[in-house]
């Protein structure tokens, strides 16, 4: 057969993709199934697994990748032999299986190489010898390489994301685009309408100049006041001929819109009923997930999951596929506690983790993650918030447990002690709650400890269209996604009460801390009591459980806002999400309703430790010992800023000779400089009495977890990396420390 055209063969390739991930999941699922032995028909499965290699293997011979086609063949040989019950598969096979499967999604994904002489030998270890030898089971030499008629250049990425959807789905999507050509008639006609109104208006305009002139020449005997007369019905008659054709258009084009938009919206429903896809598309990969990661953990850890068949939008279920997955993982790495452990507590060896899907209230569905496990230790949460310079000790004791739980969403915040590929960085749940807030959802934390967690997420079915709450500030367009407004108004100068040095709204009984928006954007300066007002605008914001109030110049309106990414050149902008163009062409910053009251906190902080500072009447000192002249001075620039002293050092062995100087509150200082290090600056100090109580921050590029767990072995209180420096989090330190 002579060989495909190159484009054909790409687009079969792409084809392939879809389907061979689609077959890898299936036979996955499986897997899973008949390693937990939970099987209602063992055999149907069995036979089901089979089936998909068998087919895996048939579509990739079909295009020449061989090396699939040996990897396939040597698997079906595996479950064939287990079908047929002359092969009892143990939890180590089951292990190579997976590790096999696994292997050759990364290779069909990615195109990673596929080492198919160890992949086929590893396989084959699992069949007993006398069932490998059998010439039917041989697999072919692992130096076969593919077809001439396939190469490797064929191979790049053209991805092409397919669809099973019902005939009946795309028949109502065909009739509900075709609705609309009779719209588009429509306007044709208000369109040439317009044309001959503007036409008719150019010829009575001509007509009145001719008059104009004619008048301006003057004519003997000419009856001025009968011309007049006769202009004067002329143009009356013109006017109200003029304002009928204008009233019957604006008629036609009202009714019109409205039909417009109800065909409209016809459409966007059936296009967006088109993209639903079942649940189980998303929670085929689940068990395989908990199965690779318990492993890693020598934990054992059942998963139950109900509801696969309620229907959600594509896109929604897209966004929910990595939130979901590290809540799985959070879940076996925090929650489910090891055997020996469930055992001594009085548990099943083995822990349960269960992702139930329901019907909520209209328009919505709940996603519903628990676990057994050891549950949230709202103590260890309090202490981590603390410690990482989230939230000082006061404010912390005063947070009730359930209020204390809900730090865990705060970005950075992680109770594990250690960082590994699983947690420690405190950013996953963080991103779970900002992911779930930009899609519209709500999520809900329970916890009870000894008993367990429960993650509750409730999420529109389908993606709304996007509306937003248009404010201004500072001469600035802005926008407020509507989701995350509890309310607008105005209210009273004299309402704002200060309360420990910061404004707030009193409000159904409670304080709502109140923030200018233009400040904490960084539009202006707070420089103190602005301009007298009757009324103050504001807006109360919702997010991560937390409302604040925040003051703007006008609110404008709530409309429906077309949603623009920032672009690849600003994946990540501090308060902001998106952009869009308003109706009157101004492009409107979409703002990040969580970001904004992490921001506000932030400030409030800030500004209590410079208060603190003046009602003491004397500035804490600081020593900075850094070599690079840069770093030092950005160093001073933000500590003196925040009212404090600030005294540099080039290096350690200058920072020991300034401190025998005089005396200072706090120490800081890079880790690589000459003479006298960071670590052995730090250490030398916990050897002299009179420096064992000093606080020091470890501010340095060296991030890794090593050299973190150094640092605070010889004594440093606290280490910030350089790769990610923020100068609020160095702020909230040392305000914490001194």
């Amino acid at each position: 057969m002579a060989p495909m055209d190159e484009s054909w063969m790409e687009e079969l390739q792409a084809m392939f993709r879809v389907e061979g991930i689609e077959h890898l999941k299936s036979m996955s699922s499986g897997l899973m199934e008949l390693e937990g032995g939970k099987c209602a028909d063992i055999q149907a499965v069995k036979e089901c697994v089979y089936r998909e290699a068998h087919s895996l293997k048939g579509a990739a011979r079909s295009i020449g990748l061989t090396e699939i086609e040996q990897v396939c063949q040597s698997i079906e040989d595996v479950l064939s032999a287990y079908k047929q019950d002359c092969l009892q598969l143990t939890p180590a096979h089951f292990d190579v299986i997976h590790g096999t499967l696994d292997t050759v999604e990364l290779h069909i994904r990615e195109q990673q190489p596929l080492e198919v002489g160890a992949c086929v030998e590893t396989i084959r270890q699992i069949m007993p010898d006398k069932l490998a030898e059998d010439p039917g089971s041989a697999a072919p030499k692992a130096s076969a390489v593919l077809q001439p008629s396939v190469t490797r250049e064929t191979l790049h990425k053209k991805r092409i994301e397919t669809l099973n959807l019902p005939v009946e789905r795309m028949d109502r999507l065909m009739e509900r685009a075709e609705s609309l050509l009779g719209s588009r008639l429509a306007m044709d006609q208000l369109v040439d309408d317009l044309k001959l109104l503007y036409m008719d208006v150019g010829q009575w305009k001509e007509e009145l100049e001719s008059r104009a002139r004619f008048n301006g020449r003057g004519h003997e005997g000419h009856d001025n006041d009968h011309d007049l007369v006769v202009f004067h019905e002329s143009v009356t008659d013109r006017l109200l001929l003029f304002e009928s054709g204008l009233s019957r258009i604006a008629q036609m084009a009202d009714s019109e819109a409205r039909r417009l938009t109800g065909r409209v919206n016809q459409l966007v429903d059936s296009v967006k009923s088109t993209l639903m896809l079942p649940f189980d598309h998303l929670l085929k990969m689940m068990p395989k997930i908990v199965r690779d990661v318990a492993h890693t953990q020598g934990k054992r850890v059942n998963i139950v999951q109900e509801g696969g068949h309620i229907e959600v939008d594509r896109r929604i279920l897209e966004a929910l596929k990595d939130p979901l997955i590290h809540l799985l993982r959070n879940s076996v790495d925090h929650g489910v506690e090891a055997p020996e452990v469930r055992l001594a507590a009085g548990k099943e060896a083995v822990g349960q983790i269960g992702l139930t899907i329901s019907p909520s209230d209209q328009g919505h569905v709940e996603i519903r993650l628990w676990d057994d496990g050891q549950g949230i230790d709202a103590d260890a949460v309090r202490a981590a918030a603390v410690r990482k310079g989230l939230i000082d000790k006061n404010s912390a004791a005063a947070l009730s447990d359930s209020e204390a739980r809900e730090l865990i969403f705060l970005s950075e915040m992680t109770t594990s002690p250690t960082v590994n590929v699983l947690s420690g960085r405190g950013l996953g749940l963080a991103i779970v709650q900002e992911k779930v807030d930009a899609l519209g959802g709500s999520l809900i934390l329970e916890s009870t400890p000894g008993q367990g967690t429960v993650f509750r997420l409730v999420m529109p079915i389908k993606q709304a269209n996007f509306r937003g709450i248009v404010v201004t500030c500072s001469g600035q367009t802005l926008v407020l996604p509507t989701h995350n407004v509890v309310r607008s108004g105005r209210v009273r100068p004299e309402e704002l009460l200060v309360v420990e040095g910061q404004k707030t709204l009193l409000e159904a009984g409670r304080h709502l801390p109140y923030h200018d928006l233009s400040t904490i954007l960084g539009l202006t300066e707070d420089t103190g009591p602005a301009e007298t007002r009757q009324f103050q605008q504001l807006v109360v914001v919702q997010a991560q459980g937390t409302q604040l109030a925040f003051g703007v110049d006008d609110v404008i309106r709530e409309q429906e806002i077309l949603v623009k990414p920032l672009g690849e050149q600003l994946v990540r902008v501090r308060n902001v999400s998106g952009a869009t163009i308003l109706g009157n062409g101004c492009v409107a910053p979409i703002l990040n309703s969580s970001d904004l009251i992490l921001t506000a906190q932030k400030q409030t902080m800030m500004t209590r430790q410079k208060n603190q500072i003046r009602e003491h009447g004397e500035r804490k000192a600081i020593l900075v010992a850094e070599d690079s002249i840069t770093t030092r001075t950005l160093l001073k620039r933000i500590l003196s800023g925040a009212g404090y002293s600030v005294t540099t050092a080039v290096d350690g062995m200058d920072a020991i000779s300034k401190l025998y100087a005089r005396g200072f509150d706090l120490l800081v200082s890079d880790v690589e400089m000459p003479r006298l290090n960071g670590f052995e600056l730090v250490s030398r100090l916990r050897t002299r009495p009179q420096w064992q109580e000093l606080p020091v921050v470890l501010v340095t590029g060296l991030d890794s977890r090593e050299n973190k767990e150094r640092g605070l072995s010889v004594g440093a209180n606290g280490y910030l990396s350089k790769k990610d420096f923020d100068p609020d989090k160095l702020l909230s330190l040392v305000g914490q420390l001194i």
